[in-house]
């Protein structure tokens, strides 16, 4: 597997466009694959995709996100990156979106540990709802749609 990636000083990553896949492009008709990773990683607030070696770039769109960073060290039996730790926005009506910490979501794979939520159209302030793997809760209140947030 030969992948380049550069971290650029923006903090953004630089992936040469020979070694870039359109996230749509579909695989060879009989490839295996065992493993693959999604992650925002040019920080642009959509996923990409990393399987078979490559690099599957989501071109996004005009939709709304959020990325939240749940830091556990705080916590009583939690541990730094938080594994288990599940964070709800309520979207009105009956929408409720949920993510939880997970290292890895099978074989040879390991995804990025921030969340991210897709929000389409929604510009408004939105809270979270945090439920710490030790049974405690918090409330964070009106943060603002595309960016990343730090919850300890």
């Amino acid at each position: 597997m030969e992948m380049l990636i550069q971290t650029c000083p923006s903090g953004h990553l630089s992936v040469p466009p020979e070694k870039r896949f359109p996230i749509n492009k579909p695989f060879a008709p009989h490839a295996h694959t065992i493993g693959a990773a999604w992650g925002d990683l040019d920080n642009d607030g959509d996923l990409g995709l990393v399987n078979s070696g490559k690099l599957f770039v989501n071109q996004g769109n005009d939709s709304h996100w959020l990325k939240v960073k749940v830091d556990g060290i705080s916590q009583t039996n939690v541990g730094r990156d938080a594994i288990g730790t599940q964070v709800k926005i309520d979207m009105g009506g009956s929408d409720i979106l949920v993510r939880q910490v997970e290292s890895g979501t099978g074989t040879l794979c390991s995804n990025d540990l921030v969340l991210h939520f897709g929000l389409g159209t929604r510009t408004d302030p939105i809270d979270l709802q945090v439920t710490w793997l030790n049974g405690n809760t918090q409330t964070i209140q009106d943060v603002d749609v595309d960016q990343t947030v730090l919850v300890q």
